[in-house]
């Protein structure tokens, strides 16, 4: 049996929350926008390349529009930094943040222009980015590695060329001939077509349904 006392609150006490529904700290969302004398900023959720002890390497899209010209640019932002983890939060804080390189596929005449404008506006970039996003986004580029290292073949396919007319014929493994009881002729065996053969003239028939086909010069791939 278990009593229990009820025991007097406060009048203006309310009921207590418990600690998991607390409101946690938010990296604010992305993507996120910036303005500098120069260009109007956006910044997407950077997508992490490596993170070993506490230095990360992420790439960010970004969108640039320069004061006074409406055309929108995208690219791509390489950046490294150090970080500094709050479990609590589970905020990740970039320390010492840089712009390494910056691409514009659009405007690729820009680049160093670009890359210098966008490296003026580091200050002014977001340093705080949630634990969780970042660690989803680890396990998505390990994920991609560990696929791309699986040592898949991918050497291209045989190209086979004939100047003539000519039938491919699928035979599993070498041509294996049975004879035909009553003729002189073998029949491969290990194939779904019908293909003939003829030993003393070394002539192969294909059956064409309307015609057969013949060569003494087949051409096998295995």
């Amino acid at each position: 049996m278990i009593i229990l006392h009820a025991i007097p609150k406060a009048a203006d006490a309310g009921p207590a929350r418990p600690a998991a529904l607390e409101p946690r700290p938010s990296d604010g969302g992305w993507p996120r926008e910036i303005d500098t004398v120069q260009i109007h900023l956006v910044i997407y959720q950077p997508q992490v390349d490596t993170w070993k002890d506490n230095r990360i390497e992420a790439r960010s899209a970004v969108i640039v529009t320069r004061k006074g010209d409406p055309q929108e640019i995208f690219g791509i932002v390489s950046i490294r930094a150090r970080t500094e983890i709050d479990k609590e939060t589970r905020l990740v804080v970039l320390e010492d943040l840089t712009a390494k390189e910056a691409r514009f596929p659009s405007a690729s005449s820009l680049e160093p222009v670009m890359l210098k404008t966008i490296r003026e506006s580091v200050p002014a970039w977001p340093r705080t980015i949630s634990l969780d996003r970042l660690l989803a986004d680890v396990a998505i580029t390990e994920a991609e590695n560990k696929a791309e290292s699986a040592g898949l073949k991918n050497d291209p396919p045989e190209i086979i060329f004939s100047k003539v007319p000519a039938v491919l014929v699928l035979i599993d493994g070498d041509p294996v001939v049975r004879p035909v009881e009553g003729t002189r002729y073998s029949r491969v065996v290990n194939t779904p077509a019908l293909l003939l053969f003829d030993p003393p003239t070394g002539q192969f028939y294909l059956d064409g349904t309307r015609w057969w086909m013949t060569t003494t010069r087949p051409f096998f791939r295995g």
